[in-house]
C-alpha cells in the first residue's frame, strides 16, 4: 500500500499481513478451547500452539509499527497537521464507521446515538460504546490508534524542541501510572491492556526505533540479529504464557511493564527484519505484502467470519454423518486430533474467507478513500540547512 509521503517498504506490509494473521489464529484457538473441543492437555505438549495463544500480541505489533513508520515518513520533515489527521481518519474511519453503523443496525436498542457518538469520537474502547457480538469485539483497539495519530505531531514537536529524552520521560510516566493504579486497585491490566495508558508505550518504542533506524539501519543487515529478535520475542511470550497468558495473569503486577516488553519485543522484529538483508522471493514478497495491504479489512471482518464459519464446521466435523460417509474419515481423524481440526479451520476456512472478503471490502470501502489522501509532508529547511553545512564541512 504505496503513500504520497513516502518510499514504499513492502517489509512492512509483510509485518501487518503477520501481524493480521496472528491475532485471526489466536482467536480461532482461543476459540476452539472455550468450546471444549481443544483441551489444555492437548495445548501444554505444543510450543506452537502455545505461542498461538498469545496471538492477541499482534495487536502490540501494530501499535508498535505505526510509531516506526510515522517517525520514517516525518522525522525530517515538516508536516501539514490538517493534511496529516485527514488522512488518518481516510485510512481508518471508512471501514470502521461501516462495522459501527451495521452494529447499529442490527441492535438499535442497545446501539443508541450516544453509543455511537461515543465510538466515532475515539472512545470505541470504554463501556458504553456500539457493541454487536458478532464482530466489535476487535474494534477496541482503533480508537487507541485515533488517539496516537492526534497526539503524533505533538510528540514530534516535543521531540523537536527537548530531545528524544521526552519520549524516555513519557515513558517512564506511562509506567509509572500503571504501578500507582496496580498500588490502588491490585490490577493494571485494564489501563495497560485496553487504553493508551498502557498502549502508549508501544507507540513510544517504535518511534525510539525509528529514529535509531535512520541513523543505525546499516549496521544491522546480517539475518543473525533478525533471527536473535524472533527468539527473544517468542521467548518473552512463552514467559508471559507461564505467567498466566492474558487471562490468567490480570492481578499480575507484570502488567505494569507488560506493555513496554511487547513494545520492545515487536520493536525488534520491526528493526532487524527491515534492516535484514534477508529477502522473500520476489513473488512470494509481494503476495505477503498484499496480504499487508489488506490487514486492516482482515483484523476488523475476521471475528464475523470466526462465528459464521463456526456454525458450518462445527456439525460438519463434530456430529455423526451416517448419511454422508465421505466426511466420516476425515471427521473422525479430526475428531481425535483437536490440533489439526483446530488449524484445519484457521487455515482452511476462516483464513481464506476472511481474505477474499478483505479484497472486496479493500476494494469497495478502503481503496477510494486511501486514492484522495494527499502529501502532508514538505522537506524541513532546518535539516536541509544541516545536511548542507555537513556535506560543505565533509
Amino acid at each position: 500500500m504505496k503513500s504520497k509521503n513516502s518510499l514504499y517498504q513492502e517489509k512492512l506490509d509483510h509485518l501487518r499481513f503477520f501481524a493480521a494473521t496472528y491475532v485471526i489464529v489466536y482467536h480461532v484457538f482461543l476459540h476452539f478451547a472455550g468450546d471444549n473441543f481443544l483441551k489444555p492437555q492437548d495445548i501444554k505438549p505444543h510450543l506452537m500452539v502455545q505461542l498461538a495463544l498469545q496471538g492477541y500480541s499482534g495487536v502490540a505489533l501494530f501499535m508498535t509499527l505505526s510509531g516506526f513508520l510515522f517517525v520514517l515518513i516525518c522525522a525530517d520533515k515538516e508536516i501539514r497537521t490538517s493534511g496529516f489527521y485527514i488522512n488518518r481518519l481516510l485510512r481508518i474511519y471508512p471501514l470502521f464507521l461501516a462495522a459501527l453503523l451495521l452494529a447499529c443496525y442490527l441492535d438499535p436498542v442497545q446501539n443508541n446515538f450516544w453509543s455511537l457518538m461515543s465510538s466515532v469520537f475515539f472512545m470505541h474502547n470504554l463501556p458504553g460504546g456500539v457493541y454487536y457480538p458478532q464482530f466489535t469485539e476487535v474494534l477496541w483497539t482503533i480508537p487507541i490508534e485515533m488517539q496516537f495519530y492526534l497526539l503524533f505531531p505533538l510528540l514530534l514537536i516535543f521531540v523537536r524542541n527537548y530531545g528524544l529524552k521526552y519520549l524516555f520521560a513519557l515513558l517512564g510516566l506511562c509506567i509509572g501510572i500503571r504501578l500507582m493504579i496496580f498500588i490502588i486497585t491490585g490490577s493494571a491490566f485494564q489501563l495497560g491492556y485496553t487504553t493508551i495508558f498502557g498502549r502508549l508505550d508501544q507507540f513510544i518504542i517504535g518511534m525510539l526505533l525509528g529514529f535509531a533506524y535512520r541513523k543505525v539501519s546499516s549496521k544491522f543487515k546480517h539475518p543473525f540479529y533478525l533471527f536473535a529478535s524472533i527468539i527473544l520475542t517468542g521467548s518473552v511470550l512463552m514467559l508471559f504464557s507461564h505467567l498466566g497468558g492474558l487471562i490468567g495473569s490480570r492481578t499480575n503486577p507484570i502488567w505494569i511493564v507488560w506493555s513496554t516488553l511487547e513494545g520492545i519485543i515487536w520493536g525488534a522484529i520491526i528493526f532487524f527484519y527491515n534492516a535484514s538483508s534477508f529477502s522473500f522471493p520476489k513473488r512470494l514478497s509481494q503476495l505477503l505484502a498484499l496480504g499487508g495491504t489488506l490487514s486492516f479489512s482482515m483484523y476488523v471482518s475476521h471475528f464475523l467470519f470466526l462465528n459464521l464459519c463456526n456454525r458450518w464446521y462445527i456439525p460438519l466435523v463434530y456430529c455423526e454423518h451416517h448419511r454422508y460417509s465421505l466426511f466420516v474419515a476425515t471427521s473422525n481423524f479430526l475428531k481425535m486430533h483437536p490440533i489439526a481440526s483446530t488449524c484445519c479451520f484457521a487455515f482452511c476456512l476462516e483464513l481464506p474467507i476472511t481474505i477474499a472478503a478483505s479484497i472486496l471490502t479493500y476494494l469497495i470501502i478502503e481503496k477510494p478513500f486511501l486514492d484522495l489522501r494527499s502529501a502532508y509532508t514538505k522537506p524541513n529547511p532546518q535539516s536541509i540547512s544541516k545536511q548542507t553545512s555537513q556535506s560543505v564541512a565533509a
